[in-house]
């Protein structure tokens, strides 16, 4: 989402690892995605109306609550 103009592009597939650390992962979506990962937020989406703000770049993606498959909100 670009929260200058409010435009919603998507949805991309970009397949992480459970091992993989959020700051890994945030790599990974920058590159995907042409993005600079400086600038980058994830926001899980676990449940429809659970969204929580990933900020520890430092924990794994299965600490974070990832599973087989998850949503995320750049």
């Amino acid at each position: 989402m670009d929260l200058e103009t409010e435009e919603v592009d998507g949805p991309t597939v970009v397949q992480g690892n459970l091992s993989q650390t959020v700051g890994e992962f945030r790599v990974t979506l920058a590159t995907s995605l042409h993005l600079d990962a400086k600038n980058m937020k994830i926001v899980l989406e676990k449940y429809s109306n659970e969204p929580r703000l990933l900020e520890n770049d430092d924990r794994t993606l299965k600490l974070e609550g990832f599973y087989g498959s998850n949503k995320v909100i750049l």
